[in-house]
């Protein structure tokens, strides 16, 4: 066993009961998945999921009784518009970037499961893929417009992949509302959802995304979602290769998420 999957087991082992106990004081929240890529590779990338294992994780959900619903559904359970069952296990399940996998690999197997999920837009690749169609690594408006119509939900992820808190503020507000504003036209309605590229914001960020119309954001920090929490800055889990179901199981019920606050925090202070 290498360093640190021993390390990993045994975290597991001593968060496992935190996990539990999370659960059973507060209930279970909304666990939002994050996925980016669905397609197989030869080397580790941790943006990738093989194909296989996402039907396996879909397969898992609906066979053990999670609830899965859509960010619609997830913004009226947290903004107390519907009732909120504190035994439930509601899991939600979102994309970055829109990368083209996501329409080859991800659509077929979320519609033979009838799962529903968000992809979060940079609306500049969609762009480049309808000049080259076919030709590139993300989606195609035409691919979009597909999978619109089978149920697949659509946010922004600003129009360039910008990381928010390191350009002037007036760029970060155009970035904001002008891929709204293209989402919005291209799909027919408007667009709610917001995700951070890499997870990067701060107040004023947060301030700019409320200005700009969303009504509800996401961030990379793991863990459960629960009424009365801060809607423009919503967590959610991420999801590897190495997640096979034991591990999937762990991080669903929350034992890893002390581990990767922990990692974000040191990354982020290495950073500054």
């Amino acid at each position: 066993m290498r360093v640190n999957q021993f390390v990993r087991v045994g975290l597991s082992a001593l968060a496992g009961p935190w996990a539990a106990g999370q659960s059973w004081l507060l209930g279970y929240g909304i666990r939002v998945l994050m996925y980016h890529r669905i397609r197989s590779t030869d080397a580790w990338d941790q943006l990738s999921v093989p194909p296989e294992l996402f039907s396996e994780h879909l397969a898992y959900l609906n066979g053990e009784g999670y609830r899965v619903i859509t960010l619609d559904e997830v913004l009226l359970l947290l903004e107390g518009k519907r009732p909120f069952d504190a035994t439930a296990r509601y899991v939600a399940v979102t994309f970055d970037d829109g990368w083209r996998d996501n329409y080859q690999e991800a659509f077929p197997r979320l519609v033979r499961h009838k799962t529903p999920a968000t992809i979060f837009l940079v609306v500049r690749e969609l762009d480049r893929a309808e000049d080259h169609p076919g030709s590139g690594e993300f989606l195609s408006w035409t691919e979009v417009h597909e999978m619109a119509g089978q149920g697949v939900g659509f946010g922004s992820h600003t129009l360039s992949h910008a990381l928010l808190t390191q350009v002037e503020a007036q760029t970060a507000a155009w970035e904001l509302s002008e891929s709204k504003r293209i989402l919005g036209e291209r799909l027919g309605h408007d667009i709610k959802f917001f995700c951070y590229p890499k997870g990067d914001h701060n107040r004023a960020v947060l301030g700019l995304v409320r200005q700009a119309g969303y009504q509800a954001a996401f961030t990379v920090k793991p863990g459960a979602n629960r009424p009365a929490c801060e809607v423009f800055a919503l967590n959610r889990t991420e999801i590897t290769a190495r997640d096979r179901i034991p591990e999937f199981k762990k991080k669903l019920q929350g034992v890893y998420d002390p581990l990767h606050r922990a990692w974000q925090c040191y990354r982020n202070l290495r950073s500054r």
